[in-house]
C-alpha cells in the first residue's frame, strides 16, 4: 500500500507557530516530495470555486445541471451518475478540459478529482461550492491530472486540511501541491499518455452502455404485438397476486408499461425460474458465520479475498473499486457467468455480469447471485436486468415492508424477452468481446493502437484493463516522486 505520509518524533517551535498551536500529533506529519517540483499554482491559468444556489433551486426536469463532489469518483472523468439539476443561474461554469476537485469532503472524498470531459457550449453546468476548478496549460493537462489522481496528492490534500470534522474543508491548499517534475520528458509524455488511455477507455464504456439500452429498447418496441398499453389502477384480483401489497409503487406507470412491453413482445419473454437460472445470495460475512474478518484496501495476504458488494458496482455495468476481506475460513467465491443484482438499500438494482471471474472474488449477503452455463443467456439477461434500472424496476417492485429490498421469489419472477439469438450476440458484444492486447507499442503509435482497440473491446474487458492501467500509472508516480529509475514500458 503506497503512502508518502511520514511521522516525526520531534517538532520545534516554528512548526508549533505554523500549526495554530495544534496538539494533535497527525497536523505534523510529513509529505514525501520529489526534490525538483513546481508549486500546481503555478502551472495552471485560472481557478475558480462553485457556488451553492440553494434548496429552492433545485428542479427534477430541466437541462441545467448542477455538478457536486459525488460527481467526482475514482473514474478520471466526470460521473454522470446521480446527477442533480437546477434553474439557471449565472455561476461558476466549467469549460471543456477544467479539472474539477472536491475541496470539501469527508473520507476518501476529500480531494478527489476528475476531468470535466461533457460537452456544454451552451454552458448548462455548473459546479457546487464543495468543488475547485483549475483551467489548465494544455501542453500540462494530461500529466497533471495523473498527479492529481495519485495516492501523493490525496496524502498532502489530507495533510494539509484540519482534521477534527466529519466534512473537511481543504479550501485553496490544492493549488499548493508540489508537483513532480522528471528531468526525462519522455516520463511526462508517458505518464500523460497513460492518463489519456484511461479517459478513453472510460468514454468508450459511456458510449457502450448508451449502445446496449439503445439497442433492447427499439428491439423491444419495434417488436410488440397487437394491443396498446392503457394504464388503470389496478383490480382487486390483481392486488390477491400480489399479496395485497398497498404500496403504490408497484403500481405506477413507468414499471407497469414497461412490464407490458416486455410480455407484449412478439417472440414472447420468460421467467428467470423458466430460463433455469440458480439463485443464490453471496457470501454471509457475519462474525458468526465466518468468524473474525479483517478489511483493507489492498491485499495484505494469501487469506485476503477481493471483496465486489453493491458498492463497488456502479448503474454503468462498471466495478468502480475493488476491497478485501482477511478471513481464515474458506468464503464463496464469485463464479464465471455470475450475474450481481444488488437487493438492498440505495443500492438496489445495480447489476453486474461476471463472464469471467475476478480470481478468488467474493461478495456479501446484500446481493443475489444467478448462473447459468449458457455465458450468451448470462451476459443478456444481466444486460437487461441492467437495462430495467433506467426505469428503478427493481426498487419499484422491493417490498417497503421490508425495506425496499428485493426477494428470492421477486428475482424468480423478473421476465426477461426472447430475443431472436443473434440479437442478444449484437447487444452481448458491446458488453464481453476478448480482443488481443495492442503490440510494438512506442510514443508514436500509443494512442492510435489503444484507441482503436479501446473501440473494439467489450465493457468488462475495458473496465478490467482499467484496474490495470490505473496500477501501472500509480507505479509510475511512485518512482517519479522518490526519483527512482524508471523503465519506459507501455505493457499493462
Amino acid at each position: 500500500m503506497k503512502s508518502y505520509i511520514t511521522q516525526v518524533s520531534s517538532i520545534n517551535k516554528t512548526s508549533f507557530n505554523k500549526r495554530d498551536f495544534s496538539l494533535s500529533g497527525k497536523d505534523y506529519r510529513q509529505l514525501k516530495v520529489c526534490t525538483s517540483s513546481k508549486p500546481l499554482s503555478s502551472l495552471i491559468e485560472k481557478s475558480y470555486q462553485g457556488k451553492e444556489i440553494g434548496s429552492d433551486s433545485y428542479m427534477k426536469r430541466s437541462k441545467y445541471r448542477f455538478l457536486k463532489t459525488v460527481n467526482l469518483t475514482d473514474n478520471f472523468g466526470i460521473s454522470e451518475e446521480s446527477i442533480e439539476y437546477c434553474r439557471p443561474k449565472n455561476i461558476a461554469h466549467p469549460q471543456l478540459g477544467d479539472i474539477l476537485i472536491a475541496k470539501d469532503g469527508g473520507g476518501d472524498g476529500l480531494g478527489e478529482s476528475a476531468l470535466y470531459n461533457l460537452q456544454n457550449a451552451d454552458k448548462t453546468d455548473s459546479i457546487s461550492a464543495g468543488v475547485l476548478g483549475l483551467r489548465i496549460k494544455k501542453e500540462d493537462k494530461y500529466y497533471l491530472l495523473g498527479f492529481l489522481k495519485s495516492k501523493h496528492f490525496r496524502n498532502f490534500v489530507d495533510l494539509n486540511t484540519p482534521q477534527g470534522s466529519t466534512i473537511r474543508h481543504s479550501k485553496k491548499v490544492s493549488l499548493n501541491y508540489p508537483v513532480p517534475t522528471p528531468k526525462d520528458e519522455k516520463i511526462e509524455n508517458l505518464v500523460s499518455l497513460i492518463t489519456q488511455n484511461i479517459l478513453d477507455k472510460e468514454e468508450q464504456i459511456k458510449l457502450k452502455n448508451k449502445k446496449i439500452d439503445e439497442l433492447i429498447e427499439k428491439e423491444l418496441k419495434e417488436n410488440q404485438k397487437s394491443g396498446t398499453f392503457e394504464f388503470r389502477l389496478p383490480k382487486i384480483s390483481e392486488m390477491k397476486k400480489k399479496e395485497f401489497r398497498i404500496d403504490s409503487r408497484i403500481y405506477e406507470r413507468k414499471l407497469q408499461q414497461i412490464l407490458f412491453q416486455i410480455r407484449n413482445y412478439i417472440n414472447g419473454s420468460n421467467t428467470i425460474n423458466q430460463l433455469g437460472f440458480k439463485i443464490k445470495r453471496g457470501q454471509n460475512l457475519q462474525i458468526t458465520c465466518i468468524g473474525e474478518s479483517y478489511y483493507s484496501t489492498y491485499r495484505k495476504s494469501k487469506l485476503f479475498y477481493p471483496l465486489i458488494t453493491s458498492t463497488n458496482i456502479n448503474f454503468s455495468r462498471q466495478i468502480t473499486s475493488i476491497r478485501f476481506i482477511g478471513s481464515k475460513k474458506k468464503l464463496i467465491k464469485i463464479k464465471e457467468n455470475d450475474i450481481m443484482i444488488a437487493a438492498t438499500g440505495v443500492n438496489t438494482g445495480k447489476v453486474y455480469v461476471f463472464p469471467e471471474v475476478v480470481p478468488d472474488s467474493v461478495s456479501n449477503i446484500n446481493s443475489f447471485f444467478l448462473n447459468t452455463d449458457n455465458k450468451l443467456l448470462s451476459i443478456f439477461t444481466g444486460l437487461f436486468l441492467s437495462y430495467l434500472s433506467k426505469f428503478d424496476f427493481c426498487k419499484l417492485i422491493g417490498s417497503k415492508s421490508n425495506g425496499g429490498s428485493i426477494l428470492d421469489k421477486d428475482v424468480n419472477e423478473f421476465t426477461i424477452p426472447k430475443f431472436p439469438e443473434s440479437k442478444q450476440k449484437e447487444i452481448a458484444k458491446e458488453y464481453y468481446n476478448p480482443t488481443e492486447k495492442s503490440s510494438n507499442l512506442n510514443f508514436d503509435n500509443y494512442l492510435e493502437k489503444e484507441k482503436a482497440r479501446n473501440a473494439e473491446a467489450g465493457i468488462f474487458q475495458l473496465n478490467m484493463e482499467l484496474f490495470s492501467l490505473r496500477e501501472k500509472l500509480e507505479d509510475f508516480v511512485d518512482k517519479i516522486v522518490k526519483e527512482e529509475k524508471i523503465i519506459v514500458s507501455f505493457e499493462y
